[in-house]
């Protein structure tokens, strides 16, 4: 029963994700202090699909955040960082599942670098 497992990460496609990798690859800028990377959006209801019920899997860090986390894992050459700090909540009155997102990656031989991964949901 051998299974092969892929994920589709189609935001490493992005053009302005693609844009700031060649910049740092090429070293077009200094030595980078923080990266922010986020999704903002507003949505006041539910469409009550798989993403908003409270099942495994589902919520708003393992919808968009995992692009994000895969975003950032790119950036640095596909390092894990040395620590994880995360504030996952729900915002929205009424959610089953989390709807809110602010994780911070650290690297202990990157001490200036702060890394941001989160959602807004207004």
């Amino acid at each position: 029963h051998s299974k092969i497992l892929t994920v589709y990460h189609n935001r490493r496609w992005d053009s302005d994700f693609l844009t700031v990798k060649s910049i740092i690859e090429q070293k077009l800028v200094g030595e980078l202090a923080e990266i922010d990377i986020h999704y903002d959006r507003f949505r006041n209801t539910f469409k009550g699909g798989w993403r908003e019920k409270n099942e495994p899997g589902s919520g708003i860090l393992y919808d968009l955040g995992s692009h994000l986390i895969d975003q950032a894992l790119t950036l640095l050459g596909h390092r894990l960082p040395d620590a994880v700090f995360a504030d996952v909540r729900k915002q929205r009155e009424g959610a089953e599942t989390d709807d809110y997102f602010d994780v911070d990656l650290r690297y202990n031989d990157l001490p200036s670098l702060k890394i941001t991964l989160r959602n807004f949901n207004n």
